[in-house]
């Protein structure tokens, strides 16, 4: 029923001016480091080739992943709002050379309901990206029904690469410090007993009356020790992962809340986030134009999913209508 959660998402933001090597990004340019996956974003709007007017709005950011301290090959991942499905598919550079891509999301566009929406995501060998540092980097994203010209310009992919390797090395030297793991103990081997002992033999007739009724007690209560409660598997499942997941179950979707908003993590297949283009990842600061920063859990869920509410506002989408 619900989407898989993907690896590379993050539970809350960082600025990520911090994370530089050295100079800040330039202006226009915005440097993220995802704490959780150690990832690092560079995203900001405008990134498209086409006027704000046109039909046609589309957009794009690089992401990347650092696993066990080593940074992967980034991605750009590339989102078109327009009238008519271009089906995006593939990738080239300006060589011709084809790209792996993965397609994330395709569905109503979030900004008009008779339009739609694609992400796609591209995987840029770092070799590629390296080359492309000064002069920019030349995409070609093809679909069925058309196709959509990208560049990524020397500065922003620059900025992204030093604040990704900064954050490789930062995140390989905090793996060397930490000290290693103690031995991990024996597992117990689980109980075999289901009742309790049987009752010894019944006492010569010369025995205490009493002593035969209160032979069993014993017995009994070590059964009733040894019997888990019914309550304590209930206990234990809520102690266990998903108590950061706050559901908003009018629009089918959870979230982590963090200072910088409510992060989406899970979608309904089918749902009202669904069918108006929300994706896994979104980043949600305002409802109705009214800051939700820093609130709790329950008071974002409470906002977001109140009957009311008309306008989410999205960190790199902008406004979205759902009422």
């Amino acid at each position: 029923m619900h989407r898989k959660i993907a690896g590379m998402l993050v539970a809350a933001y960082m600025t990520g001016a911090s994370a530089l090597a050295a100079d800040a990004p330039p202006a226009g340019i915005t440097v993220a480091v995802n704490p959780v996956t150690h990832s690092v974003l560079v995203t900001g709007p405008g990134h498209g080739k086409d006027p704000f007017l046109s039909l046609n709005r589309t957009d794009w950011w690089l992401e990347g992943e650092i696993k066990q301290g080593e940074a992967g090959d980034p991605r750009l991942v590339f989102t078109a709002d327009m009238p008519h499905w271009a089906l995006l598919a593939s990738a080239t550079d300006a060589h011709g050379a084809k790209l792996d891509t993965t397609v994330l999301h395709r569905g109503v566009s979030p900004r008009n309901r008779h339009a739609v929406i694609e992400r796609i995501a591209v995987t840029l060998p770092r070799g590629l990206a390296d080359k492309a540092r000064a002069t920019g980097l030349s995409l070609t994203i093809t679909g069925k029904n058309r196709s959509f010209e990208v560049e990524v310009p020397g500065a922003a992919l620059t900025a992204f690469l030093a604040s990704y390797d900064a954050e490789a090395v930062k995140r390989k030297q905090e793996l060397a410090a930490q000290p290693a793991p103690p031995p991990t103990p024996p597992a117990l081997e689980p109980s075999t007993k289901t009742a309790a002992a049987p009752a010894p033999p019944a006492p010569e007739p010369s025995a205490k009356p009493a002593s035969s009724a209160a032979t069993p007690a014993p017995a009994a209560a070590s059964a009733e020790s040894e019997t888990p409660s019914p309550e304590a598997p209930s206990t234990a499942a809520s102690d266990q992962g998903g108590a950061d997941l706050v559901p908003v179950p009018s629009l089918g979707l959870q979230f982590a809340a963090t200072p910088f908003g409510a992060m989406i993590l899970n979608i309904e297949d089918g749902s009202a986030a669904d069918r108006l283009g929300l994706g896994i990842g979104d980043m949600i600061e305002a409802v109705d134009g009214h800051s939700i920063k820093g609130l709790s859990g329950a008071a974002m869920a409470a906002k977001i999913g109140s009957p009311k509410a008309k306008v989410l506002t999205l960190t790199a989408a902008g406004d979205v209508t759902i009422r």
